[in-house]
């Protein structure tokens, strides 16, 4: 029997009555020409009774089996067809978008939504091929070989990103990553098929629509190998150094997992600007402004926008400033609130000294471990020199100064000294 003809075969609608729970689901897809839909049908709650007395009328037993072991008539009708609870693997090809654009893949048949149709009007006429849609993210999903066309719209001015990906065995062991700018309006075209090399695809941007190619795009990154599988983002962080009186130069380091597919780019943005820019080397901020940063993989997995207030020396434990033995430093407590994060190196043999003085508040000094525990601090009030003064285990060791109760000076800077100490 083929795929057509099960709908008709009564044995096959009593085997899907009783394995769903004896409650059918109206059609969510209609045939591609006739252009008709119809809502599901709601699920509700059903009395197993009422399941059972159904299933018994239709002459069939329930999905568990008899007490005496034999099979029951549902268990013979999917042996018979071939049927069972045990979902096939996966291995095939897969399309993904994400961002303003909507779309279909054909071959013979269609597999997606049409613009300008209900969100809801989906079509599923390839063999083997399933849809699914969630927010801007579309997945297309070919589990049988073959060649095939996505035919995308873009609905909106954000970028647009394109992901190829192909399986065996549910494992994904490809690959190859789009990201299309500046594209609003534009017709997108792309041939894959599931012995196609990744390196060859090629994606056509019609950008007014008028049914000429006016781009040919090449993959922005492919990955092969157990890196394809990579679904973790990098991470960025954001260092800063004093370059001018109140401007400092940003520097954004971005690192993947070691077996992960690599880093791709980096982009940022200074609140206040209008559009982002790919990272390449360091700028020059004015104090006081957010810089908005997050990077991208090889694989096309986004890091969270991560945001840092640009100041004379950075915030947070994460993005200390490095010093070293011997460094005389000078920064401000500003604005109010403001906290200065600064990291050293420890030899595990040596004793280290750190000092704050100069102060034109009541100022802290504390001294904090890689794990972010503090370690000691002197809390001296008023304007008095604070010291620190210790044997320390190797390893990485952060100091933050702030002011005490909210305490800070715009004009006049304080200083920090580090020193290594015989052991």
């Amino acid at each position: 029997m083929d795929h057509e003809g099960l709908y008709k075969d009564d044995r096959v609608l009593a085997f899907a009555n009783a394995y769903f729970g004896g409650k059918q689901q109206g059609p969510q897809n209609q045939s591609y020409g006739a252009m008709s839909f119809a809502e599901p049908s709601p699920r509700e709650p059903q009395d197993p009774r009422l399941v059972q007395d159904e299933n018994q009328k239709m002459g069939i037993q329930s999905i568990e089996a008899t007490e005496s072991g034999e099979p029951t008539e549902t268990a013979n009708l999917a042996e018979e067809f071939g049927l069972g609870s045990t979902p096939e693997s996966f291995s095939g090809i897969e399309l993904e978008t994400r961002g303003p654009v909507r779309g279909f893949v054909e071959d013979d048949g269609v597999l997606g939504s049409f613009p300008g149709q209900p969100e809801d009007a989906i079509f599923q006429t390839i063999p083997g091929g399933t849809y699914n849609a969630i927010h801007e993210t579309q997945t297309f999903f070919l589990n049988e070989s073959g060649s095939y066309m996505g035919k995308l719209e873009v609905t909106g001015e954000e970028a647009v990103r394109l992901r190829v990906r192909t399986y065996t065995d549910d494992k994904m062991n490809g690959q190859a990553v789009f990201n299309v700018q500046d594209a609003t309006d534009a017709s997108l075209h792309l041939g894959f098929g599931t012995s196609q090399d990744l390196g060859s695809l090629r994606l056509l941007v019609d950008d007014d629509g008028d049914g000429d190619t006016d781009r040919e795009l090449a993959p922005d990154s492919i990955v092969t190998g157990p890196a394809a599988d990579d679904t973790d983002p990098p991470t960025t962080t954001a260092s800063f150094r004093t370059v001018a009186p109140k401007q400092a130069s940003v520097t954004l380091s971005a690192k993947d997992d070691p077996r992960g597919s690599g880093v791709s780019s980096t982009q940022y943005f200074v609140e206040g600007g209008s559009e982002s820019r790919l990272y390449t080397e360091s700028f020059t901020v004015p104090f006081g402004k957010t810089v908005v940063f997050w990077s991208v993989d090889r694989a096309g997995n986004t890091e969270l926008p991560r945001k840092v207030v640009v100041d004379d020396a950075p915030n947070t434990l994460e993005s200390a400033e490095l010093i070293s033995d011997g460094d005389h430093i000078r920064r401000y407590i500003d604005p109010r609130g403001d906290e200065d994060w600064f990291r050293f190196e420890v030899d595990g043999s040596s004793t280290y000294r750190a000092q704050l003085l100069g102060l034109p508040a009541d100022y802290d000094l504390e001294l904090y471990d890689k794990d972010g525990n503090k370690v000691t601090a002197p809390y001296r009030r008023g304007k008095q020199t604070e010291d620190v003064r210790s044997k320390l285990a190797a390893g990485a060791y952060y100091l933050r100064v702030a002011g005490h109760g909210g305490a800070w000076n715009p004009d006049l800077h304080y200083q920090l000294k580090l020193q290594t100490l015989a052991g």
